[in-house]
């Protein structure tokens, strides 16, 4: 018996969105800042008249809770977001990975205030900075933050590191990027996650580049690195190319024990504990593109993983693993 309830596919095109929902309502720190209802002071002093999302977020993940085993149509919270964007209002199947681009970016930014002090800000508490590269990255980091500051930065922003060496003078220009979701390119003869990462930070050869350091138009080595991972780590498998045509390669990815400290940068001070644990995977069932088929969720449910289909009903399933991830969800283990 599951403790939530299931969400209806609107005009049977909704799988995407209503997938997400199934994942985002199990994942523990998003809720208990929701229910914590701390929200509500910081949207009500910028406007108390608005549609935000958090709020119809905050209602639909209640009504859910208190009704269990129950089928919610989520219209409200879909009419809300078509206010703050219209393609999640036509009546035409979207990507489930820009839905929650979408979600996790605008509830940020909803409950993001301008602070010079971020709460809990222990980023370099016990890593003292012993280089120029950690000090860019802690302003950065530090920016980033204090621009709109909210506990759902915390749960979900990684930061990689991105470097070019110009191939001309050796000059490095380097910069720091924060993610909500990873993106991860499936290269040739891929197996598992861990080929993907190694693909990711490969150090590759950029033709047509520009240095801005002896202005020569050259090449440049380029390489991207982890420099920072957040509680949730979210991984999206780049399944379609510029034509949207669907890669349909399996690609094996850890349960228990997803360790990437072989892909950190070798300056970052938080290659500590970097161990995950899957909590959901989020599927796309098709053979062709992006735009057809159809979106389920597997969650991790009280030790049990749960598949929910808003065409079928909801039932346990024995393993996560399956040819048709998409996007996987990752717990930092304690």
């Amino acid at each position: 018996m599951i403790k939530v309830s299931k969400y209806q596919n609107i005009n049977g095109i909704t799988c995407y969105m209503n997938s997400i929902l199934h994942i985002l309502q199990y994942i523990s720190p998003l809720i208990n800042y929701i229910n914590n209802d701390s929200y509500l002071n910081i949207v009500n002093e910028k406007n108390k008249t608005k549609k935000w999302i958090i709020v119809e977020l905050a209602k639909l993940f209640k009504l859910s809770y208190n009704n269990p085993n129950n089928i919610i149509c989520p219209i409200r919270f879909r009419n809300c977001i078509g206010i703050h964007d219209g393609r999640w209002l036509d009546n035409e199947q979207q990507d489930s990975s820009d839905f929650l681009e979408f979600l996790l970016s605008k509830i940020q930014e909803e409950v993001g205030v301008n602070t010079f002090k971020i709460p809990r800000f222990e980023i370099y508490s016990n890593n003292p900075i012993t280089s120029i590269k950690q000090i860019s990255a802690y302003k950065s980091y530090l920016n980033f933050y204090s621009k709109e500051y909210s506990p759902i930065k915390k749960i979900f922003t990684s930061f990689n590191k991105y470097n070019k060496i110009c191939g001309t003078c050796n000059n490095q220009s380097i910069r720091y990027e924060p993610n909500n979701i990873l993106q991860l390119a499936i290269p040739d003869k891929c197996n598992n996650i861990y080929d993907c990462f190694s693909h990711l930070t490969q150090l590759s050869k950029m033709n047509d580049y520009n240095c801005e350091f002896c202005g020569n138009k050259t090449f440049c080595y380029d390489r991207t690195t982890l420099w920072l991972l957040p509680q949730i780590l979210i991984i999206s498998l780049k399944r379609f190319d510029n034509f949207m045509r669907k890669n349909k390669t399996n690609i094996d990815y850890p349960i228990d024990n997803l360790n990437l400290s072989n892909y950190f940068d070798n300056e970052t001070p938080h290659n500590k504990n970097n161990s995950y644990e899957l909590i959901a995977v989020n599927l796309h069932y098709s053979n062709s593109g992006i735009h057809s088929g159809h979106y389920v969720s597997i969650v991790k449910c009280h030790d049990k993983w749960i598949l929910f289909n808003d065409e079928n009903p909801v039932q346990e399933v024995d393993n996560p693993q399956c040819n048709d991830a998409y996007i996987l969800f990752y717990k930092l283990n304690n």
